[in-house]
């Protein structure tokens, strides 16, 4: 199911978390006429096509948590706790699919915890320039996190992720929550994870 965000919410994590300053590069203005003449010559025509303004500048679509074989969706109401065997953790990936409907600098992923850290710990991924498409576009993002502490039983680290823009816009937010395990900490691992 696609939620379409006409206008993005502003997000909570400050830019001043990051030695980075914000880009202060926008997108193309499309109602400008000398705009859209300079733009129909620098992108290719099908992406030219699938510009409308009309639509929001990002509609997400599914996204997906993934630990090896294991896929769980991530919706803005089902936070999901997990194990991760440390054996796994570095196969861990997030898979996205969204549409674009112009040409978007800036767009970055930003996940965020301080579940075990006294400063809070982030990880900014940009995807630089994102040009529009009418078919559903799918990035995957992948996390090493084979070196985040081991947990006792009923302990999560709690993780916040944030698709937006550099300067600030929200276009979607996911949080999710792991419990790092070693093999020998789990004595039915077979049964859970299918080995």
């Amino acid at each position: 199911m696609t939620s379409r965000l006409r206008y993005a919410r502003k997000s909570h994590f400050s830019s001043e978390d990051f030695d980075n300053s914000p880009s202060d590069i926008k997108e193309p203005d499309f109602t400008d006429e000398e705009t859209l003449l300079r733009m129909k010559e620098l992108i290719p025509a099908e992406s030219f096509e699938a510009i409308d303004i009309s639509k929001p500048v990002v509609e997400v679509g599914q996204i997906l948590l993934c630990i090896g074989h294991q896929q769980v969706e991530l919706t803005e109401t089902n936070v999901p706790s997990l194990h991760i065997l440390r054996d796994f953790a570095y196969e861990t990936s997030i898979v996205l699919t969204f549409h674009a409907n112009t040409v978007l600098y800036g767009l970055r992923y930003l996940i965020k915890t301080n579940s075990f850290s006294a400063e809070a710990m982030a990880l900014r991924l940009n995807f630089g320039m994102v040009l529009p498409s009418r078919r559903e576009q799918v990035h995957t993002v992948y996390l090493d996190l084979s070196q985040i502490p081991k947990m006792d039983d009923g302990d999560y680290h709690t993780f916040y992720l944030e698709l937006g823009t550099d300067d600030g816009r929200l276009f979607a937010e996911r949080s999710f929550r792991l419990s790092l395990k070693d093999v020998k900490g789990i004595k039915n691992y077979e049964t859970i994870y299918g080995l």
